[in-house]
């Protein structure tokens, strides 16, 4: 049992240590980017620049992100859409049975139209034949 004791405090022990390395690392970390930082301070302007547009990317990432909250109003606007286009096909489907209920008395302008140009043009075949 005092072994198992033994042990359980060695792991103990160790734990602390390991986490005490994660922080070193994270502390590590933070001096290499104030560096970096530093660095960016000494370097040109353009350079500067660069950095300075990656915040403004940022923003507009952000803006983006806003937009895509905002979505569930532009998709009911989208529906509100389908709404009306369903009502226009509506009314263009009862306009094409009044067509048919027409063409049944007699036949419409755009057919008698187009047995107009079919006729021109057999006129044509034959005018190029007798040439």
């Amino acid at each position: 049992q005092r072994l198992f004791e033994r042990s359980a405090s060695l792991d103990r022990r160790s734990a602390p240590t390991s986490e005490n390395r994660d922080s070193r690392t994270l502390s590590n970390r933070r001096l290499f980017e104030r560096s970096e930082s530093l660095d960016r301070r000494s370097e040109p302007a353009s350079e500067r620049r660069d950095s300075r547009n990656l915040s403004t990317q940022r923003l507009f990432e952000r803006s983006a992100s806003l937009e895509q909250r905002s979505e569930p109003a532009s998709k009911r606007r989208d529906s509100r859409n389908l709404s009306t286009r369903r009502l226009f096909e509506r009314s263009a489907s009862l306009d094409r049975r009044s067509e048919s209920l027409d063409r049944r008395t007699g036949p419409t302008s755009e057919r008698r139209n187009t047995e107009a140009t079919r006729t021109e043009r057999r006129d044509i075949r034959t005018l190029a034949t007798r040439r």
